[in-house]
């Protein structure tokens, strides 16, 4: 009659011992889960035929059919955060692999890519910042954003004076280089220029 007690204990805490989400997946009819050696759970339904098995494991929980087919398979939050990184990791190095060739070259937190009349300007981890496009017979370029929106442009005149205007096309200064090569710039009406349009590179070849 002990024994008889114990058993009936036993299986009425494993009874509860699904969630609903197991209960789902086998057709709501789990009527017993027993622990099994190794770690394994086995879930029974009332006539005692074996519906199928859970296996915690450290990558995830892994659950199969009565055959020991896999069903479902849940990665562990840690799993998961850890594959997340490593996707967007190696994507970015491949990108940026990609990017590096004979027509671009690091200039300081970007990645400058020429090709042709074309500029094109990217984070070190591959994203598109902006692009600039020197005009065919016209010392003027225009820089554009990501999404092709125009930012404004630049143009250097016979007398080597760069004109800057804004993306609605007014005129927001002008600069020389001077003697040492340096670049002075005058604003006029106290509009800006962006900073990456006095110090691109590609300013006018």
């Amino acid at each position: 009659m002990k024994n008889i007690v114990v058993l009936f204990l036993f299986f009425g805490c494993c009874v509860h011992g699904q969630t609903s989400f197991e209960q789902s997946l086998y057709s709501n009819n789990i009527d017993l889960v027993v622990e099994q050696p190794g770690g394994y759970v086995d879930y029974f339904d009332a006539q005692g035929k074996l519906l199928g098995r859970k296996k915690v494991k450290t990558e995830g929980v892994f659950y199969y059919d009565k055959n020991l087919r896999l069903l479902k398979k849940i990665k562990s939050a840690a799993k998961q955060s850890v594959d997340t990184t490593t996707v967007k990791k190696n994507q970015a190095i491949d990108r940026t692999s990609l990017l590096l060739d004979d027509n671009s070259y690091v200039s300081g937190n970007l990645i400058v890519k020429r090709i042709k009349n074309d500029v094109f300007y990217y984070t070190l981890n591959g994203k598109l910042l902006r692009t600039s496009k020197k005009k065919w017979f016209s010392n003027r370029i225009v820089y554009r954003d990501h999404q092709g929106k125009r930012l404004g442009s630049k143009k250097r005149g016979r007398n080597g004076v760069i004109i800057y205007k804004d993306a609605s096309n007014r005129v927001t200064g002008k600069s020389v280089v001077n003697a040492n090569g340096v670049v002075v710039y005058e604003a006029y009406k106290n509009r800006i220029t962006p900073q990456f349009m006095l110090t691109d590179p590609y300013y006018v070849k």
